[in-house]
């Protein structure tokens, strides 16, 4: 998929624009993310899959301005960028957790590990690197959080099917984590 980086050009403006009438506090709009996140989390433990949905989705656009907030005011800051992911590997698990009544805590658990997986991969990665490695890879955060999303959509109105959706996406982000710490650990040199 590679999506992330080209969807990334093409909402730029639009977050810009947002970000320009919002006040100026990236941190609060990370941590509104995450409580929306977690509320979604509770509502889809306990079957409530709309509200689930809506507040993950609201959750998911908090995590979106946070950062367009930040660059728009100049409050860009370390702190800001461990706090943003930090709350993004939370949000991660919350996600994978609030699927647990629908998909059963085998394949939660395996959501929820792979997707931490890629994700520290990544940082570690850019770590040794000392470059981006956003685009290297399918699934990355900013795909998978949309299609995690959309599993409580689909249990409101059919939960087999979402079982189904829900587990064939934890194989495809397992399978996804393995090929992202192959490619990683090729472009390594050895030392």
């Amino acid at each position: 998929m590679v999506l992330v980086p080209r969807l990334r050009r093409l909402t730029s403006g639009l977050l810009e624009g947002v970000a320009s009438r919002l006040p100026p506090h990236p941190n609060a709009y990370t941590l509104t993310g995450l409580v929306l996140v977690a509320l979604a989390a509770l509502a889809g433990i306990h079957g409530r899959y709309v509200e689930a949905f809506l507040l993950a989705t609201l959750g998911a656009l908090m995590d979106a301005v946070d950062g367009a907030v930040a660059r728009h005011y100049g409050l860009v800051s370390r702190l800001g960028a461990v706090l943003d992911s930090v709350t993004d590997r939370v949000e991660d698990a919350l996600l994978a957790a609030g699927l647990w009544r629908v998909a059963g805590a085998p394949v939660v658990y395996v959501l929820a590990v792979s997707s931490l997986i890629y994700s520290y991969v990544r940082a570690r990665g850019e770590a040794e690197l000392c470059r981006k490695l956003e685009g290297l890879g399918l699934l990355e955060r900013g795909e998978r959080t949309p299609l995690l999303i959309l599993s409580y959509l689909l249990a409101a109105v059919d939960v087999q099917a979402a079982r189904v959706y829900i587990t064939v996406l934890a194989v495809l982000v397992a399978i996804a984590a393995g090929a992202r710490i192959v490619q990683v650990l090729r472009a390594i040199p050895e030392s």
